[in-house]
């Protein structure tokens, strides 16, 4: 077949014909040969290179060029890719190679142009095996070559971008579905054809997606994973701010690092590590109400002078997270009516009814036998 400005080559149609074998390193290779699948179907198509099937000389080899032709009509794989010789169907691409093959060659169709791949043709006495003395063999990229002749980083932005605004239902099927194609997703993505001009979409048939569209799903995937990492590290960030602020209210009440990790049973070194990242020092069980008192009060006050959270956590050297909470229990000891909530929660821890209260957590428990004891030292002062 003559190559002009319509065919794309991703091989040198010369390409030396070298048949693989268990030993064959496909990493480094850019691409191999492949047996046509189903060839001796189409035998008619053969015969015609050799001049008729009297002409043939066996293992004569003769070279040639295959035009692959993505067939998307095809009832059984939606992956198919025929191969044509002199405008004849000589056989197709064997299924564990098409996905990659018909990203190819879809892409170039929807380009306007056909692949050409080079081939190798001959045919052998081989009386052990009647009918199948037809060799024919093709050659096809590797795996790794694939970004080499189709914009697959293109082709992904546009299946991401269709999976950003994708029905519910469909997303969930892919998610449910391992993040393989299925008729349903097919369908919702030939819906969305226009916004999709680069994806090589596949055919109806119930089988593998092209290579491209499943690297594009595995994108989706690991951007999920990612996005859940990061929601679990939120997580676990929240779920250390609400313990490290259990060990201060407890450090609060204990008054050494000693008694807050028995209290707490954990080390003493954490609760010292804990107390020292907030600027927190250890104070006296006598005047702990007191000292409690003085910290929101100074808060309060700095920030009524029209500081900002950062400027009173650098005057005061307390971290941002623990002078937020100064200031919360500042408003609060001013006047407790108005956080009901909270104050009912003291009133319970005063009347010794929290303790085995399974519905409260620890954190309100610990919160509310700090308030119980300021409000208390506030109404014996009058």
């Amino acid at each position: 077949m003559e190559v002009n400005e319509d065919c794309y080559v991703p091989i040198d149609l010369k390409a030396q014909f070298i048949r693989s074998d268990a030993q064959t390193d496909f990493s480094s290779l850019p691409h191999y040969w492949r047996r046509v699948a189903g060839a001796n179907y189409y035998r008619g198509a053969y015969y015609s290179l050799f001049g008729g099937r009297e002409s043939i000389l066996l293992n004569k080899r003769i070279s040639c060029a295959w035009v692959a032709v993505p067939e998307s009509r095809n009832k059984w794989d939606p992956c198919a890719v025929r191969l044509e010789i002199n405008g004849r169907k000589a056989g197709y691409i064997s299924a564990k190679v098409a996905p990659l093959l018909y990203s190819i060659a879809e892409y170039w169709r929807m380009q306007g142009k056909k692949l050409l791949l080079p081939g190798k043709i001959w045919f052998e006495n081989d009386t052990s095996m009647p009918g199948y003395d037809l060799n024919a063999f093709v050659a096809v990229p590797t795996r790794q070559e694939l970004s080499n002749h189709i914009p697959v980083n293109e082709i992904i932005s546009e299946v991401m971008e269709w999976w950003i605004s994708a029905p519910d239902e469909i997303r969930e099927e892919l998610i449910l579905n391992g993040f393989h194609l299925t008729r349903n997703i097919r369908q919702n993505l030939m819906k969305h054809r226009r916004s999709l001009p680069s994806v090589p979409l596949p055919g109806a048939a119930v089988g593998s997606a092209p290579a491209v569209i499943d690297w594009a799903f595995m994108g989706i995937r690991q951007l999920l994973l990612e996005e859940k990492a990061k929601e679990r590290a939120k997580e676990k960030a929240k779920e250390r701010e609400q313990f490290e602020l259990l060990v201060l209210d407890t450090l609060s009440l204990e008054g050494t690092y000693r008694a807050t990790a028995a209290k707490l049973g954990i080390s003493a070194g954490t609760v010292s590590i804990i107390a020292k990242k907030h600027g927190v020092q250890r104070i006296a069980h006598r005047t702990e109400v007191k000292r409690v008192l003085e910290r929101c009060e100074s808060a309060l006050t700095l920030q009524r002078e029209g500081k900002t959270v950062a400027q009173v956590s650098e005057a005061l050297n307390l971290s941002s997270g623990y002078v937020e909470k100064l200031l919360s229990d500042a408003k609060f000891y001013e006047t407790p009516d108005r956080n009901k909530e909270r104050l009912f929660l003291a009133d319970l821890f005063g009347r010794g009814e929290l303790e085995n209260r399974e519905d409260i957590s620890t954190t309100l428990k610990a919160r509310a036998r700090v308030d119980s004891q300021v409000i208390a030292f506030l109404k014996a002062q009058g």
